[in-house]
This record gives structure tokens, sequence and C-alpha cells, in this order.
């Protein structure tokens, strides 16, 4: 008991002080700084492995670089080296000055090309004219002739001239001084070296020419051979590239020999043997990007260039760590869902405490009274609203049964009640007599509700009361007055009817022994003031006793009505019976009374009639000097309501005095018939049946009454 009573008091100060939130901000922000940190550790681990792949690929491109840098310099050493020891071979021959050692030097350079599989034709050039081809002899026809171009017309047979421009190899340098003399020349066409003059080659074949220049003989002499790139283009398909990687084979001067052109060497690379960089480009994405490797070639004027694409990079590492990648994917989310959830669970308690506060300060500034007990029925809270009416403090009241507030005062059948209703229902409602300290007994309007657990087990009770201590004495004192006043109606309505009682005998004999003195005195015939003063007698006595009857019809009005829900079904007969009562006063004013169809309506017989005998006296009265009375009765039955219409063709009633008419003794013309209660005897019927009547404008400027009763009336 006294940990829920810290409990509440607890929350009755951070509701206070408004710190509710401040615990629940700090465990969302801190678990969610942990899962994030978790997060950014694994991110940052993926991008250093992520990393350390595109080094490895710049290294592996380096690396490719110079092994290919090192198979183009070992071929072109090969070539380099036949080509050399043809040219001494060729410079003996020609120093020989014989042409019988043709048919030898043809078969020197067909040995060449069969150990030399790279190299597809070799020619000897002699200022810029082919003296030997290793296809057979020099090209041409027609006898041997001697050229002023050649110092030794034994080894020329009409001689056609190589295309030097082309080839791309007249002033050509060396590249390094490693060189024996090798000239690179141009990738060009077709499938042998080309001659001027002749039609451009016609297909997908192509040749790289590389010569060396014979020394020791007076004139240009020079051995060209036609390298096949199918081979270099083979050597660099088994280097490893990747799908969107290339190798190409580019001069110093830019010039590309084997592979995709549209490359130059960067001005960071040197020229001396060996040198090589690495530089990387960047795409629109990280993945667009490549790393290419430039490296020279250590005796030829001649440099690889390696490319690798970043997205093939990315590829095979997506493939090298497929399964790390699915297992932080699937870290990654569920960190993400935990993060949602914690501060999901964060907001939702923050609303709750906002709740819990809102709460707690509506039942701490609320006007009723507050009390919550535990189990044993021992209270754990009371608000304000406890302290202030019944003068107890929280300390005071803590810990103690609700009955020090005068258990005595309530009947032992309410608390009984209470008891047995919280154990089959969740709230009891009633009221307490409670005595406050200071002595002062209220009146208290309750309402008790049992708190349940998740297992249906009673923990608490809650208790909230309104003192209605003042209503119950604006109660006693109105019952007391509506008391007093029936007993005052009563005695009005039972004076009022014995002094009905009453006049109405001696009224009878005044109008009677006035009768008999107008008989008996003969004499008084000729005397004019006693025969106005027995009409007056006899007139005002006729008054006086209809004045009475409408009073007595009036206190009566109300008194029989028809079973609720009951109605005459057929009016008709009383109206018609009503009509024939008045046939005398009819015939007099020659009146006429139209009857329509009357539906079923919810008065017994006796209030019908006088309701319509008091309708239509009222429009015979007021009919209009020298015009026939006209009068038409109708019914109808619309929306649960039966609703009566009498229309005459009388004087009619100003809008002003359609109101006022119904009051007692109101009448439209002073000096008119009646007694001016009819219309008021009518409206006690009406409404006493829980319907309305009103005046409207009838036809040829008459009067229309009207009145609607509903059908399930109430008694």
């Amino acid at each position: 008991m006294l940990r829920s009573a810290r409990s509440l008091s607890g929350l009755q100060s951070s509701a206070r002080t408004g710190g509710g939130d401040s615990s629940v901000a700090p465990i969302a922000w801190g678990g969610a700084a942990v899962m994030l940190a978790i997060l950014v550790m694994l991110v940052t681990a993926v991008w250093a492995s992520y990393s350390q792949a595109v080094e490895e690929s710049r290294a592996r491109a380096a690396f490719i670089a110079r092994t290919l840098e090192r198979s183009v310099t070992r071929t072109l050493e090969a070539v380099e080296l036949a080509l050399v020891g043809l040219g001494e071979t060729l410079r003996d021959e020609t120093a020989a000055a014989t042409a019988l050692h043709r048919p030898l030097l043809q078969a020197r350079m067909v040995d060449t090309l069969r150990f030399a599989p790279h190299i597809r034709q070799v020619v000897a050039v002699q200022g810029g004219f082919v003296v030997l081809d290793s296809r057979g002899a020099a090209p041409g026809a027609g006898p041997e002739t001697s050229s002023p171009a050649s110092p030794n017309p034994a080894i020329l047979a009409t001689p056609a001239k190589l295309d030097i421009a082309t080839l791309d190899l007249s002033a050509r340098a060396s590249g390094t001084g490693l060189s024996l003399g090798l000239r690179i020349g141009a990738r060009v066409s077709g499938r042998f070296l080309p001659l001027e003059g002749a039609a451009a080659p016609v297909g997908p074949r192509s040749v790289l020419a590389v010569s060396v220049p014979v020394t020791g003989q007076g004139a240009d002499l020079a051995v060209v051979a036609a390298l096949n790139p199918g081979y270099f283009t083979g050597l660099f398909a088994d280097a490893g590239v990747g799908a969107n990687g290339s190798v190409s084979l580019l001069r110093f001067d830019g010039l590309p020999l084997i592979g995709p052109g549209g490359t130059s060497l960067p001005d960071g690379l040197g020229t001396s043997a060996g040198d090589d960089v690495v530089v990387e480009e960047t795409g629109p994405a990280p993945s667009a990007g490549k790393v290419t490797a430039f490296n020279l070639s250590t005796r030829y004027p001649v440099a690889v260039v390696v490319s690798l694409s970043h997205g093939d990079t990315l590829a095979h590492w997506l493939d090298a760590n497929r399964m790390v990648l699915l297992v932080l994917v699937g870290v990654t989310l569920v960190v993400l869902a935990a993060i949602a959830l914690l501060f999901r669970e964060a907001l939702r308690r923050v609303g709750l405490q906002r709740q819990v506060r809102l709460l707690f300060r509506a039942v701490e500034q609320a006007s009723a009274v507050v009390v919550i007990t535990d189990a044993e029925r021992r209270m754990e809270y009371v608000n304000p609203e406890f302290t202030r009416l019944f003068g107890y403090a929280p300390a005071e009241a803590l810990g103690k049964n609700p009955n020090i507030l005068g258990a005595d005062l309530t009947p032992r059948g309410t608390h009984e009640d209470l008891w047995q209703t919280l154990e089959q229902q969740p709230a009891w409602r009633g009221e307490f007599m409670n005595r406050g300290r200071d002595g002062t007994v209220r009146v208290m309007a309750a309402t008790i509700s049992r708190v349940q657990d998740d297992d249906g087990r009673t923990t608490h009770y809650i208790g909230v009361m309104d003192d209605i201590t003042p209503r119950k004495s604006m109660e006693a004192d109105r019952d007391r007055l509506i008391a007093a006043l029936s007993r005052s109606n009563t005695e009005m309505a039972r004076l009022t009817e014995v002094m009905s009682h009453h006049f109405q005998e001696p009224v009878r004999r005044l109008a009677t022994f006035g009768a008999r003195l107008r008989t008996s005195a003969a004499s008084l015939a000729k005397d004019e003031e006693s025969r106005m003063a027995l009409a007056f007698i006899e007139s005002e006595s006729r008054r006086l006793r209809n004045l009475v009857s409408d009073v007595q019809l009036y206190l009566a009005a109300d008194l029989t009505r028809a079973t609720p829900g009951e109605a005459l079904a057929d009016p008709g007969p009383v109206v018609q019976g009503v009509i024939k009562d008045l046939g005398a006063v009819l015939a007099s004013q020659g009146a006429k009374i139209e009857v329509g169809a009357l539906p079923a309506v919810p008065l017994d017989a006796a209030r019908l009639r006088q309701m319509m005998t008091v309708l239509l006296k009222n429009a015979l009265d007021h009919a209009r000097p020298g015009v026939p009375p006209r009068i038409r009765v109708s019914g109808e039955a619309c929306g649960g309501l039966t609703r009566y219409r009498i229309e005459d063709n009388g004087i009619g009633v100003p809008v002003a005095y359609r109101e006022r008419v119904f009051r007692l003794f109101e009448k439209l013309k002073a000096a008119g018939a009646g007694t001016g209660i009819g219309l008021s005897i009518a409206r006690r019927i009406v409404e006493g049946r829980g319907g309305r009547i009103w005046i409207e404008d009838g036809p040829d400027g008459g009067t229309a009454i009207v009145f609607e009763l509903p059908v399930e009336a109430t008694p």
C-alpha cells in the first residue's frame, strides 16, 4: 500500500513539474545512438573492404601492365634479333655482289618466319625499294635492270617501292639506348606490307610494321617486318582485365598500335625505361570509374596501357562477399527496425505519459471529489477537492478507510447494495451521507468503480462524488411547495365547485320568481319601469346561469379523458347531435352547417360534444350582421395527428386578438353574447390531451378555428 501511495505521489509530482518525458528521451536516444554506432561500424567495415578491393584493383592494373610490358619487350627483342641477323646476312651477301645468293637469303627469311609466328612477312628494302621478300622474288616483272638508286644491281629485279610514309618508319628513332635499332611503325590494314601505288586492302586483317637498319653499306638498306597484331591481342586477352577492362599498346607519341585508341600518355609519365604510373578516373557513379596503369617498355618506344573498370571490381567484390553483404543487409534491416520500434515505443510512452499527466491534472483540478482505494478499501489517493470539502489533508486520509467520513449516516442497505453490485457489475451509483472534519453533513452523489488487472482480479476502487446538498435542499423545498400548491389547487377547485353548485339554486329561483311575478302582477303591465326591471332581472338571471354553467364546464374540461391510444372512431353522430341541439338557434338565424369527412379523434364523446358546442355557438354568436351564417366542419389525419377545422363567414378575429380570446372572460365584443369562457374551455380540453388550438383566417373574411390532437396521446 505504501509503495502504491509513493507511486501515486511520484506521478503527482511528475505531473505538476511536467517532467514525465525526461526518463524516456535519454533511453530512446541512447539506444538509437548505440544501434546507429553499430550500423556505422558495419558500414565502415564494408566500405573499408570495398576500398581495399579498389586498391587491389590499382595494384593489379600496375602488375598486369608490368607483366605485359615485359612480354611485349621480349617479343620485340626476339623480332629485333631476328631482323638484325637477317640484316647482317643481307649485308654480307650484298657485299659479295652475286645474285646466286638470293635463294639462300630468302630461305633464311623463311626460316625466320617459321620460328617466329608473330612475324607475318619480312622484306629487305634499299632506298625504299623492296630488294628481297620472304614471300618469294622481289615484286615486279621483266628482266633485271639496273636502278640508279640501287648500288648493287645484282640483287634487284624490277623492284617495287614500299609505302614508307604509310608505315611511318622514316626518321623514327629507337626507343632507348638498349635497343639495337628497332624502329616501331604504324599499324596498317592488310595482310602484308603495303606498296606504293597498290590498291588499299579490304578486310579486317592488319599488320604492325617494324624495321632494323643495315649498317656498313653506302646505300640506305633496312630489313622490314610485318608483325601479326593478333599475337599481341591474344596475349592481352589472357591478362584477365574483366568484361569492361582493356589493354592497349601505344607508341610514345600516343599512336595506338594494339587495342582501343583514344588514350594518350599522361604528362607525369617519364620516358625512361620501366617508368609507370596509375591514373584513376571517376565517372558519374563510383562504379562507372576506372583505374588505368601505364608502363613504358624498357627498350622500345612503346607503352602498355591497362584499364580496369570499377564496375568489374565492384561486381567481383560483391560476388566474393555475397554472404557477408547479405548478413550486413539483414543486420542493417534489423537495426533500422529496432530503431524504428524503439522510437515508436518511446513516442507511445511519451504519449501515454502526456495523457496520464493530462488525466492527473484534470483529476487534481476537478470540482468533484476523487478517491482511489486499494482492494482492502484503504485510501491511496485523494484529490484537492476532497481536502477542501471534508477538511482532511492527504497525509491524514491516506491509508485509512473512507468510513472516516461517517458511514453511520448512510443507511446500511446502501452499503450492502454497493458491494453486491460491484461483485457483478463494474460500477455502482448512489448517494452517501458524509460528515466532514468540522461535523458538516453533506449529501454526495457517488459513482464507485472497480479496477481489475489482466487476470480479472480487483486491485483498486475509484470513487467520484459530487456534493448535491444544495440540490437536495432545493428539491425538498420544491416538494413542499408542490404539495402546498396541490392542496391549494384542490381546495380552490372544491370551493369553486361548491360555489357553482350553490349559485345554481339561487339563480334558478331568481329566474322562476321573476317569471311568476310577471304573470301574477298584471297591474304592472302598464308600468314601463317595472317591466324593464323585470326584463333586466330575467336577462341577468339567465346570464348568471350560463356563467355558472360555463364555469362548471371549464373546471370539468380535463377530468374525463379517453384511454391513451384510444380514439372515438366515428365522431359524426356526436357532431350531428350538437347540430340538432342548436336547431332552434340555427333556424332563427338562417344558418347552415356543412360537415365533411371527420377522422377518428382521441376524445371521449362528452368532451367532443363540449368542444363542438362551444365552437359552433362561438361561430353563431359572431355572425356578420344581415348575413346568414355559413359554417363548415372538416378534419384530416396527418403524421400521427388528428386535425379539425371549423370555418365560418362571420366578422373574423383581428390578428392582435387571436391569442387573447382564449383567456378566461375575454370577449371580442364587450356587449356581445356569451360569457367569455367558451374558447377557454376548448383550449383546456385540447391542451389537456397534449394538443394545441389556434385561429386562422376563414373564407370571406371569417374565422377558422383549428385544433389538433396527437393520436397516441398521454393521459
